[in-house]
């Protein structure tokens, strides 16, 4: 989660970088090292404390303004595609971002984002290594974000989102949408959040599904420990057998180690030994079926 925001100090940066004595061809050093990709600037003046630069390609603006220097305080804007900050994420898409930095003790970010179709309301604070970042999401486009991203799977709907994160607090992300259809099939009242507590990361969700009585899905993660537990229990409507999938495992450096059992009625299936290895994308494991 750290390194998205990473942005934001980045335009911070950018900010201060503005009043000291170095060249422009610096400055653009600095920031193409910082962001992976050719950063230009467009326009440049100091007096005004304007600074306009392209990211990517000519098509990816940002702006920042500086209003006073001391207590700090700019207007900053970006318009283009989401990718040219691909080295903190992988999602492409038209986005705009409208918003105001500050800086007292602390870098303070309020901003407006425009992106999926969505309108977002983001508050961030940086204070030293610990990161506060509160979002209103609402009416995310699952189409555009399908589109932008090439997604083989076939998505539509929109999703509203609230986001409650804190370093070193417990934070939350709650997902919801009265209806998503994935490929042909519509999943309704559809509800997701993850939480994270001390060291325990926890998941839930719950849905309405035409042929599916929901019985539950959840998922724990020890960050301490780099274990993993989940069940997932559904049972098709009108149908007297019940899918039971158990899973549990750790995570050590570039691999997974894993086992699950699967249960339809009175079918059993046993996974053991499963390992995935995170380079090579390569998975393997012991199967033991009862039918």
């Amino acid at each position: 989660m750290r390194k998205p925001l990473l942005y934001f100090s980045l335009i911070a940066a950018l900010a201060l970088l503005l009043f000291k004595p170095i060249t422009l061809f610096t400055l653009e050093t600095y920031l193409s090292s910082l962001l992976e990709t050719e950063v230009k600037v467009e326009e440049a003046d100091v007096f005004k404390g304007e600074l306009q630069a392209s990211i990517k390609d000519k098509t990816n603006l940002a702006l920042i303004k500086i209003n006073t220097l001391f207590p700090f305080q700019a207007d900053l804007a970006y318009k283009g595609n989401a990718d040219a900050f691909a080295v903190y994420h992988p999602l492409k898409g038209l986005a705009e971002l409208q918003g105001k930095l500050y800086y007292t003790d602390a870098f303070k970010l309020r901003a407006e984002l425009n992106v999926f179709g969505s309108n977002a309301l983001v508050e961030v604070k940086q204070a030293g290594t610990d990161w506060e970042v509160l979002g209103d999401i609402s009416h995310l486009d699952l189409k555009e974000f399908q589109e932008e991203n090439d997604l083989a799977v076939n998505l539509s709907g929109s999703v509203d989102g609230k986001i409650e994160f804190h370093t070193r607090q417990d934070s939350t992300i709650s997902l919801s949408s009265d209806a998503v259809k994935l490929q042909k099939d519509e999943i309704q009242n559809i509800r997701l959040q993850i939480s994270k507590t001390e060291g325990d990361i926890y998941a839930w969700t719950t849905f309405d599904a035409k042929d599916i009585e929901y019985k539950g899905a959840w998922f724990h993660y020890d960050q301490n420990r780099s274990r993993f537990d989940g069940k997932l229990d559904l049972q098709a409507k009108g149908s007297k057998r019940e899918l039971v999938v158990n899973l549990e495992g750790e995570h050590k450096d570039t691999v997974i180690l894993a086992k699950a059992d699967v249960n339809i009625g009175d079918s059993r299936i046993e996974i053991n030994d499963l390992v995935y290895d995170n380079n090579s994308s390569e998975a393997r494991a012991v199967f033991e079926v009862d039918l």
